[in-house]
């Protein structure tokens, strides 16, 4: 079983196979909760950013029975013995939001993760106010308005191009340098590490170029029989530009040729209008199936803390 619990709009989460599933978990760590006993102790309750589509609420969201007083010992063992239930709610929605459980800082956070019962892998996080977006939505829109394009990526695929210098850069919205992206100063490293990935790697004088693909676009959710949306187009084309980085250049379909600006700033706006904008509260912990849902990460104003596990 393998489970993502962070589109790519923008990577911050984390993620979780369940059932198959690519599931993220986030949650403010600036929390306070209570919860109860095992299956009386989730209710699904509602938020104004919820939307319905096909007859489902989007995301799925479940809080703690207002009869009981719950501690974080019991939400763990609730959380573990209705794994089941959770894991249907996060299968028909592709996003399961938790509020108002007692999650209250990092330590927390990281025991509610283990009792899932998941293995945790490396992820960064951070951020404000998280937008979720259905997949198979963005590749049903984008089909039926553009579907050469649509065509062209389910043929070609995608290549990403990211110029990284050595060190970590705060002013560039692609940020780390090659070291901290790698784990390593050792080059040759670098290239092993880069390679199990994927990735190929054309050193320059001040950095590294790295180049991705070609990678599919579009995919197949098996469990659900239905094409989506994987990938990170938008982003790329919209928001990787510094000093070293074109955006233009910075995604191209698999046999080199430049993305239609048009096309990709209509994607965004696509992406806008079918989004639900989740706005944080204290202890909240989300989890989305990376298969189903697309994910991003807007500003904010600090103090704002995330935390983010990537488990499989």
């Amino acid at each position: 079983m393998n489970v993502d619990v962070l589109l790519n709009l923008i990577p911050f989460a984390f993620g979780r196979y369940l059932l198959g599933l690519h599931l993220r978990i986030l949650t403010a760590a600036t929390a306070r909760v209570c919860l109860m006993a095992h299956d009386e102790l989730f209710v699904e309750t509602s938020i104004p950013e919820q939307k319905a589509v096909g007859g489902i609420l989007f995301p799925a969201v479940l809080s703690p029975s207002p009869t009981v007083d719950l501690d974080l010992g019991s939400f763990n063992a609730a959380v573990a013995s209705q794994r089941p239930r959770l894991e249907s709610l996060l299968r028909s929605s592709g996003a399961l939001l938790l509020r108002g459980f007692p999650v209250r800082d990092a330590a927390d956070f990281d025991r509610a993760v283990s009792a899932f019962g998941y293995d945790e892998l490396p992820y960064p996080g951070s951020g404000g106010e998280t937008p979720i977006v259905l997949s198979h939505l963005v590749y049903e829109r984008m089909k039926a308005k553009f579907p050469e394009f649509v065509a062209r990526l389910e043929e070609y695929g995608l290549i990403y191009t990211r110029v990284l210098g050595e060190g970590d850069d705060p002013s560039s919205p692609i940020g780390r340098g090659w070291q901290s992206t790698f784990l390593t100063k050792d080059r040759s490293v670098a290239e092993e590490r880069a390679a199990h990935l994927g990735v190929k790697l054309e050193w320059l004088e001040d950095g590294v170029k790295t180049v991705t693909g070609p990678i599919p676009a579009i995919r197949l959710d098996q469990t659900r029989g239905r094409k989506i949306w994987f990938n990170s187009m938008v982003a790329a084309y919209t928001g990787w530009e510094d000093a070293r980085n074109d955006p233009v250049k910075a995604v191209t379909f698999g046999d080199g040729t430049p993305l239609p600006a048009d096309i990709i700033h209509e994607c965004l706006n696509i992406l806008e209008e079918e989004s639900v904008a989740i706005g944080w509260k204290k202890g909240d912990i989300l989890l989305l199936d990376n298969l189903a849902v697309l994910h991003s990460r807007r500003s904010f104003d600090p103090p704002r803390r995330i935390l983010a596990s990537l488990c499989k």
